[in-house]
């Protein structure tokens, strides 16, 4: 089992890049993982459906049968941290596929997406810019891998 984030737009913020390369550095001495992302529509021209259609498409060309693809949705299963741990941990040990999360756009994910993902993930009823909600499912992701294993990280 691996772990992939998929993000709409590059993380370039260097404070959010500096972490999230901290979590991504914790978090492979537990599980290897990626981060990546697809371009994001410029806001401007195009409708709101069309530029979550078009990101939709660039995400989707990135998702493979052996993903369990997790879409970031405010309307989504929200989690505890020990419960979001005991579900990475259910997954891990259940499946050889790919854990990958996907956090949309400013405009959030595209209906496409939505429908293909297996499950929606809630991190909040609030909105976060996608480099920040990256920096939050990662140290989610690195929380629940020492609550796993014991350590003494989440205490």
């Amino acid at each position: 089992m691996k772990c992939h984030i998929l993000t709409v737009g590059k993380i370039e913020n260097n404070n959010f890049k500096e972490m999230c390369d901290l979590y991504v550095k914790r978090i492979a001495h537990y599980i290897p993982i990626e981060l990546n992302s697809v371009r994001s529509e410029k806001i401007s021209s195009l409708s709101v459906n069309e530029i979550k259609s078009n990101e939709a498409k660039r995400l989707l060309q990135k998702l493979s049968k052996k993903d369990y693809a997790i879409a970031l949705d405010k309307e989504g299963v929200s989690y505890s941290s020990e419960d979001f741990a005991r579900f990475i941990g259910k997954k891990i040990s259940q499946s050889s596929k790919t854990l990958t999360f996907i956090i949309g756009g400013p405009l959030g994910l595209g209906e496409e997406v939505l429908q293909t993902a297996q499950m929606k993930l809630s991190l909040s009823q609030m909105t976060f810019a996608h480099e920040l909600t990256a920096v939050i499912l990662l140290e989610q992701l690195y929380r629940g891998m020492t609550i796993l294993r014991g350590g003494k990280y989440h205490k």
